[in-house]
């Protein structure tokens, strides 16, 4: 099944790997590190294989570097934020993101089917 939604969405194996991993660590930090190194790795595969590929253009090469302030900006507010955040509510508002994450991938298809 997680094959199946990456394929379709891009995005379904993190999601998947999320639920069983919050079963291996009940500890945030933990479970926060693991998650980054998967998606990491996940990112390194997939710029390299888009590279091979020459999937990547001149302009959107210029257009990532123009959003990469703002990614930086955004990890230095969640390192913030969860730094700041006790462990019960941060599993809380991971499930809040994950619900969202997932009826935003479900609606992004119902709306591409139409």
């Amino acid at each position: 099944i997680a094959g199946a939604l990456n394929g379709i969405v891009g995005a379904g194996n993190l999601i998947f790997i999320s639920l069983y991993l919050k079963t291996v660590y009940e500890e945030a930090r933990m479970f926060r590190a693991t998650i980054l190194l998967i998606s990491i790795m996940m990112g390194i595969w997939r710029l390299s294989v888009q590279c091979v590929q020459g999937m990547i253009t001149t302009s959107l090469f210029y257009e990532s570097l123009i959003l990469t302030p703002a990614a930086f900006l955004g990890s230095y507010l969640g390192i913030r934020l969860f730094k700041s955040m006790p462990s019960s509510n941060y599993f809380k508002t991971f499930r809040i993101i994950l619900i969202f994450l997932s009826l935003s991938i479900v609606l992004r298809y119902l709306i591409s089917a139409l």
